[in-house]
């Protein structure tokens, strides 16, 4: 079965996120001043100390369960919520609350160029040969598209981008890939997801999916071609 669609698992596959990091934390910290003011030393606090403590605001919630897109979604106000009082600074009501919680990812991560050495080129080959190239990401789509904004790689991806309240699911289980080639009007066996996370590959491959998964002595291109090879014997 010739080879149609290329996901990738956002992070990891195609974003750095040791080097995002620092970057987005600082764009969230800068944002976050332009729009309401105060001191920007007082907003990185803020936003590392939530950073630090991330799970405590998502404790009760579960992302996994019948209602998780709605836990998501409430986590993210609350995280935002958090800027604001370890800042010190006036919390917005809750309808600006909860469009900012929505839009601030999304903004500040367009602000951080961060993809991983060779993303770039693996995706430009990819288009050349005319293999469609898509995301699977547990971060919400405005997010991503903010990461691919800022790697300048967004006019690259050509097939869906897979995201939590997109795909109406958080766990990237095998029906989540069975809906992902489904997505992309093309047969699993067609599909290569490339992903650091083993569940993730384990999962792909349940559902007919291709899988590589980027090797630190491989370029990435170098390892999609690999898999490629493989699968094809």
């Amino acid at each position: 079965m010739p080879l149609h669609v290329v996901y990738f698992d956002l992070i990891g596959a195609l974003v750095d996120s040791d080097a995002l990091l620092p970057c987005y934390t600082d764009a969230l910290a800068r944002t976050l001043r332009a729009r309401f003011g105060g001191d920007l030393a007082r907003w990185h606090s803020a936003v590392r100390g939530v950073f630090a403590d991330w799970d405590s605001y998502y404790a009760d919630l579960n992302l996994s369960g019948d209602d998780g897109i709605a836990d998501m979604w409430e986590g993210l106000y609350r995280v935002t919520r958090g800027y604001f009082r370890l800042a010190d600074m006036p919390t917005p009501a809750q309808p600006a609350l909860t469009a900012l919680s929505r839009s601030l990812p999304g903004e500040a991560a367009a602000a951080c160029a961060a993809l991983l050495p060779g993303a770039l080129d693996a995706l430009k080959w990819l288009s050349r040969a005319g293999i469609r190239r898509g995301v699977t990401t547990y971060l919400t789509a405005d997010h991503a598209r903010g990461l691919l904004r800022g790697g300048a790689a967004l006019t690259l991806i050509d097939a869906p981008i897979l995201t939590p309240e997109t795909v109406e699911r958080f766990e990237r289980d095998q029906t989540y890939f069975e809906i992902a080639a489904r997505r992309a009007g093309v047969d699993p066996d067609s599909c290569l997801l490339v992903s650091a996370s083993m569940d993730a590959l384990q999962t792909a491959r349940a559902a007919g999916m291709r899988t590589a998964r980027p090797a630190r002595e491989l370029s990435l291109l170098d390892g999609i071609a690999a898999a490629l090879m493989r699968s094809s014997r």
